[in-house]
């Protein structure tokens, strides 16, 4: 397997999210509901480790926002946080067309 470099500026993933928060507004989405708590998830490192298999571990949806939300008004959000948003979006982008576009 080739490893391969790439970069990507934050404002380009700014923009990227930005644009598709656009798009679920103009659908009429101004709230998501979290109907699910627990997901699976790869921690750390371990996520890009192709072999060995890594084993999952459990994540929580409610854990990740609470954790989120308290971070942002009792201290600050730091870079390790976008781990806890991933579950967020991950959730989101797997409700995606069988929600946002079904026909009503």
């Amino acid at each position: 397997m080739t490893k391969k470099t790439e970069t990507v500026k934050l404002s380009e993933l700014r923009n990227l999210t930005n644009a598709i928060f656009d798009e679920l507004e103009n659908l009429g989405q101004s709230q998501i509901y979290l109907r699910h708590d627990y997901y699976w998830s790869f921690v750390g490192q371990k996520r890009y480790e192709i072999e060995p298999t890594p084993k999952p571990s459990l994540g929580q949806l409610y854990d990740d926002l609470e954790f989120l939300r308290t971070a942002n008004t009792e201290t600050r959000l730091t870079a390790s946080h976008l781990c806890n948003l991933a579950g967020l979006f991950n959730y989101i982008g797997d409700l995606g067309n069988q929600v946002f576009y079904e026909e009503k």
